[in-house]
């Protein structure tokens, strides 16, 4: 019997999936090193239980993984099954499929707990009647004032001009007077919701105002004037 014949039959007898103990280790960026093997297979002698090999190796990896990402993830929220005859590893309640997957879980927490903190932090700026009349008339959503006077309160203006000769940065005050305050507002909404620059052109200058949100994301506008 050749050699990988005789593996794959010694693999099959003691319940071993090579694929799947690949797959995870691929999945959860784990690499299951020589002492565990060698732990794991001792175990096995000991017991007098080959079969435990596969799932001591797989929560090998399991444990990696949660090492991997300690200081991001509440450990009492982790629940795996090494055992299972679909091993899984959840958090929070949710089968986490990969090592990305969870990243992108730790990065949307993170966000939402910086959001939280922004939304409850004290207001030096607040949107007038009239300020929620005219971004209301201008499209805004009614439930993104909140957000458009967060944004108002950790912009960033910045005076300038198109060769960068004069960039420096103005207040809040100084924006309003320069823009008048409805293009202030219009400039806000946009700032605070989408990625792209856009410009308002003047026929009489070219000096600009540019926004840079002080929300996550880093949002970027200018107005020409």
């Amino acid at each position: 019997m050749k050699q990988q014949q005789l593996l794959e039959t010694v693999c099959k007898a003691i319940g071993l999936n090579t694929d799947m103990i690949v797959g995870l280790s691929d999945k959860y960026e784990v690499e299951v090193s020589e002492e565990q093997v060698t732990d794991a297979l001792d175990y096995c002698k000991r017991n007098n239980d080959p079969t435990a090999l596969s799932w001591l190796l797989v929560r090998y990896i399991y444990k990696g993984f949660v090492e991997k990402y300690r200081g991001d993830i509440d450990e009492q929220k982790i629940e795996c099954d090494a055992k299972a005859s679909e091993p899984y590893i959840k958090y929070d309640g949710e089968v986490i499929v990969s090592a990305m997957h969870l990243r992108r879980i730790i990065k949307e927490r993170k966000e939402a707990e910086q959001d939280a903190a922004q939304l409850a932090a004290p207001r030096e700026f607040h949107l007038t009647e009239e300020d929620k009349k005219i971004l209301l008339e201008h499209g805004c959503r009614k439930e993104d004032l909140e957000w458009i006077e967060l944004e108002a309160n950790v912009c960033r203006y910045i005076l300038n001009k198109p060769d960068g000769s004069e960039d420096h940065d103005i207040d809040r005050d100084e924006a309003i007077r320069l823009m008048g305050r409805k293009k202030f507002l219009y400039n806000l909404d946009r700032t605070a919701f989408h990625w792209s620059t856009t410009e308002y052109e003047l026929l009489r200058s070219k000096r600009s105002v540019s926004f840079e949100s002080g929300l996550l994301g880093r949002y970027h506008n200018k107005y020409v004037y």
